[in-house]
């Protein structure tokens, strides 16, 4: 389904995950013969619905993300793997919570992407002690029929927990879109599926067959479209260079390389050209 390195200051690890629910968690390790050292590694699946089959994946510095093909998500704790680096060392990966994110004909959770710091509540490190309240993250999640939605994922418990909000289609979340506006149909094509997520300068970018569409997640409305792509791989890959440049697969055996900020120069360069040509 997808490799995804764990982000951390210190130590080198990556998730892969399989359709089953298989887990394995890699660390690159100078002690062992190999290099590499597992971590752990367990069917995720097997006691919450073995019969489901997993067809997304995320990561961040916190939790290991599912998506599954009943339009559930599943949310993993990787604490007790980063905490542990023993060789031996017996190490868990509890599920704090799941939910169900879809529920359409065909709801299956094709893409995640756990896009950092929510809004509900603030920076610990910039709020006041007095006003501080815990961090909440933004999870975006996209399905085979191209629907789109973020939920804001609340610590509970000391931070042992999540809840997540909104709960239902009819719910608000303050200052950005839950569900975003996109055009679904029960008989759509394979095409519609979204392949992939991406976050870059705070705008939403997926990805179809043939296809990119750059989102605003305040509005849930789409800004800008790029067609005609024909991505070789089972699924699109994208990736951030740096905040305006995105590089993806799409053009046969080469690898797309779109530069925003040059986009915005020769757009501006344009428009000055108009300008002086009328005056």
């Amino acid at each position: 389904v997808g490799m995804k390195g764990i982000p951390s200051q210190h130590r080198s690890m990556v998730a892969t995950v399989s359709e089953n629910g298989q887990v394995v968690v890699w660390e690159t390790s100078s002690s062992s013969s190999s290099g590499i050292l597992i971590r752990f590694e367990e069917n995720l699946l097997q006691d919450t619905d073995p019969d489901d089959v997993i067809l997304s994946m995320d990561v961040d510095k916190q939790n290991l993300y599912l998506g599954s093909q009943s339009g559930r998500i599943f949310i993993f704790s990787l604490s007790s793997v980063l905490q542990n680096d023993e060789e031996q060392a017996t190490v868990t990966m509890p599920l704090v919570k799941s939910f169900v994110a879809f529920t359409s004909r065909e709801p299956g959770v094709s893409a995640l992407c756990a896009a950092g710091v929510g809004s509900l509540g603030n920076n610990p490190s910039t709020a006041a002690p007095s006003s501080r309240t815990a961090a909440t993250k933004t999870l975006i999640a996209g399905n085979v029929l191209g629907e789109l939605k973020q939920w804001e994922l609340i610590p509970t418990g000391g931070g042992s927990g999540l809840e997540y909000w909104p709960r239902m289609a009819t719910q608000k979340l303050p200052d950005k879109a839950h569900v975003f506006e996109t055009i679904t149909d029960e008989e759509s094509s394979p095409s519609a599926t979204i392949r992939g997520i991406l976050c870059i300068q705070q705008v939403v970018l997926t990805s179809t067959d043939h296809d990119l569409k750059f989102w605003d997640p305040k509005t849930g409305k789409v800004l800008y479209e790029m067609n005609g792509l024909e991505f070789a791989a089972a699924r699109p890959s994208l990736a951030v260079a740096r905040d305006s440049v995105l590089v993806t697969n799409g053009m046969d055996q080469y690898i797309c390389v779109h530069d925003f900020a040059m986009d915005r120069v020769t757009s501006e360069n344009a428009q000055s050209m108009i300008e002086r040509d009328d005056e």
